[in-house]
């Protein structure tokens, strides 16, 4: 059983990227263990994540109406490429000051 003390909810633009450990339904909640973080995800994902359990993955949370989750299967090369689990923040470019408002939190 996954414990939800210490669950990551995902916000725009957030990315986790590592071993997909294990997939729970629990209490109306789809509950992932990727690397050591816990993700709360959309119950409809989990026919399209089961397959992946023991691989690599990268999840991204995205404001892109019908389309809020991306997930990608890491090959060997990606994998060699990440060498150690991470999650990411990327940001946009404001509008305002034309600054990328990028963060990559490891």
């Amino acid at each position: 059983m996954i414990h939800k003390s210490k669950v990551t909810v995902l916000v725009p633009w957030m990315e986790l990227i590592g071993p997909f450990i294990r997939l729970e339904e629990q209490e109306g909640e789809l509950l992932a263990e990727i690397a050591d973080q816990i993700i709360v995800l959309p119950l409809e994902l989990k026919d399209a994540l089961t397959p992946y359990l023991g691989h690599w993955i990268a999840i991204l949370r995205t404001d892109i109406p019908g389309k809020e989750y991306l997930f990608r299967v890491l090959t060997e090369k990606g994998v060699s490429q990440c060498r150690t689990p991470s999650i990411q923040v990327f940001g946009r470019i404001s509008k305002k000051t034309g600054s990328d408002t990028s963060v990559k939190a490891v």
